[in-house]
């Protein structure tokens, strides 16, 4: 049985006993829909929805994919995103991470310009499994990091040139094993502000390879320039 709905950083999100009920780092991927996010976006592992909703309310975002391995938490994004007037907004699909949107013979990858992703980052014994599919949301295997380093290993394929990942990171699984990761990868990292509790650090990485954007974005400007009858003046 669904709860009732709460507020969350301004949107009303229906809950579900299965699905991942947003706190304190889902505040802090909103916060980052909302100021990075742009053109079409995957909401990767979206439980509720809230980041994918986050940023399709945005005009700089053209369309947006909420995806869950846990077909509870496709259905709640759904009802979600209608409740929050983006539903047109935004397409589902159940997917372990980039399943669905893997290269086949019949069509290439498909990329996005923002993949948003808050993983299962907790250190996860077989004994301290959650029952059921909430499971998911919480289990990174005994180091945190198994589904993460999974992700880092395969989300370039599906990022369009000059996008922008949005990841949560967590101290318990290595925030800086995840930086030092994507800079590897030629990627630029910034590091949003962090909760901190006596326990442990959350915060975003925000990954851009800035080479791939500065270009993009002068090719937009000439094309605009054109558009308008100013090229060559």
């Amino acid at each position: 049985m669904e709860k009732a709905p709460i507020d969350f950083c301004g949107l009303s999100l229906s809950l579900h006993p299965d699905v991942y009920e947003p706190s304190d780092d889902s505040e802090l991927m909103v916060e980052a829909a909302r100021k990075f996010a742009f053109g079409n976006v995957l909401d990767l592992g979206c439980a509720t929805g809230v980041f994918g909703i986050a940023s399709a309310k945005k005009k700089e975002v053209s369309s947006v994919v909420c995806a869950d391995l846990n077909p509870a938490a496709v259905e709640l994004a759904k009802k979600n995103a209608n409740a929050n007037g983006v539903g047109k907004k935004v397409s589902f699909a159940h997917t372990d991470l980039f399943s669905a949107f893997s290269p086949s013979s019949s069509k290439p990858a498909e990329k996005f310009d923002t993949i948003g992703f808050n993983p299962p980052y907790l250190p996860t014994t077989p004994a301290e499994r959650v029952h059921g599919t909430l499971n998911l949301a919480f289990d990174g295997g005994l180091s945190g990091r198994k589904i993460t380093d999974k992700f880092l290993a395969g989300f370039e394929k599906h990022l369009a040139p000059g996008g922008v990942l949005i990841l949560l990171q967590s101290s318990l699984s290595g925030i800086e094993k995840s930086i030092a990761i994507l800079e590897k990868k030629g990627f630029e990292v910034e590091k949003l502000p962090s909760k901190k509790f006596f326990f442990e650090e959350i915060c975003v990485l925000v990954a851009r390879k800035e080479k791939e954007r500065s270009s993009l974005q002068g090719k937009q400007s000439l094309r605009k320039r054109r558009n308008h009858g100013l090229a060559g003046i």
